[in-house]
């Protein structure tokens, strides 16, 4: 694997001894996952989402602050990742709303699954549902989160949603906790590595870095109980990831998404192969088409996406320690938790 580098002048060591000297935080870090990831409680045997045969969430930790691994649906929306985000992390049951649920019925979308539920309080939790990770969460609480590919359009939409609500009007998807809107604050920062923001000519090609497929199979609709596999890969679907990742699906979802002025927005990206990671085109990761966009200059931005650069000869799952030595992307984490702890 080539070493490890950035383009001059963005530097991850430069920016560091840039920025200014701050108070900083130990807000909790939550990593969501791509397409076809999956959670603890999925992973097979001595391999993990986030650092192959490493341990990326104990590193990040490191005794420092609490990291929060989440698990969403490995094939479904954006949308349905977002809502399934926010319950797995507050507690309560998975609403995805009668507006989104009516509209994608025909792809088996159900309103309300039975069971897709997380419990906020140990000591009343009478069905056995999971616990919430994070039950304390609100702007007094923040989050800081981390997302790998279809992880960071994930985090996006949670974040619009959490902040605005329903995208068509208070009520128009029911009584649903998320789409009140009105939580500004509860995010503050959202980092994206390798992330198709607008969309991947390579969609593809991202079934050839999934090593763990033959596991996953049989389970991706196991994990995701509240769709219907028949007709769930139809190009008519537009409630699926393979819609959501590429250039038509990004482009409608960048019309709704947008960056939020009250949170500091990093993205990464890598190049293994001509101008892409062999899976994302390196152009898509820096941020969504028409939103604000900057280097990062050592003094973080809010409202703004602040690039961080392009890990060269790094490809897709090499961002998450897959492809290579889990100690060869550590730097990649230990840099960007040095940022984000400063903020």
């Amino acid at each position: 694997m080539p070493p490890l580098k950035l383009p001059a002048p963005i530097l991850f060591a430069a920016c560091l001894a840039a920025a200014p000297a701050q108070a900083g935080n130990s807000h909790p870090v939550v990593l969501v996952h791509g397409f076809l990831g999956f959670g603890p409680e999925a992973s097979p045997a001595g391999f993990r989402y986030w650092g192959g045969t490493g341990d990326l969430a104990a590193h990040i930790g490191a005794g420092k602050r609490q990291v929060l691994t989440a698990s969403v649906g490995p094939v479904s929306s954006n949308w349905d990742r977002a809502v399934e985000l926010y319950y797995q992390l507050k507690g309560g049951c998975v609403d995805y709303g009668a507006r989104h649920a009516a509209s994608n019925s025909g792809a088996g979308e159900v309103r309300k699954p039975a069971g897709k539920c997380w419990a906020p309080d140990p000591a009343s939790n009478p069905h056995g549902y999971p616990l919430a990770l994070y039950p304390q969460w609100d702007a007094q609480h923040p989050l800081h989160f981390v997302a790998h590919s279809q992880g960071g359009q994930t985090v996006r939409t949670l974040i619009q949603l959490l902040e605005n609500g329903a995208p068509h009007g208070p009520g128009s998807e029911g009584d649903g906790d998320l789409f009140a809107g009105g939580r500004t604050g509860w995010v503050t920062s959202a980092t994206t590595i390798t992330t198709p923001h607008n969309g991947t000519t390579l969609r593809d090609n991202i079934l050839n870095f999934a090593p763990v497929l033959p596991v996953l199979a049989g389970g991706l609709f196991a994990l995701t109980p509240h769709r219907k596999p028949a007709g769930f890969w139809k190009a008519s679907n537009r409630d699926a990831a393979q819609w959501d990742l590429g250039p038509e699906g990004a482009a409608q979802l960048n019309e709704w998404v947008k960056t939020s002025p009250h949170v500091v927005y990093f993205s990464i990206g890598a190049r293994s192969k001509g101008d892409s990671d062999g899976v994302v085109d390196t152009a898509s990761m820096r941020a969504p088409a028409g939103q604000p966009v900057r280097a990062f200059d050592g003094t973080p931005l809010k409202g703004s996406w602040n690039h961080l650069g392009n890990y060269e000869g790094y490809d897709h799952v090499g961002m998450v320690g897959w492809s290579t030595t889990p100690s060869a992307v550590l730097p990649v984490y230990d840099k960007l938790m040095e940022i984000i702890s400063a903020l």
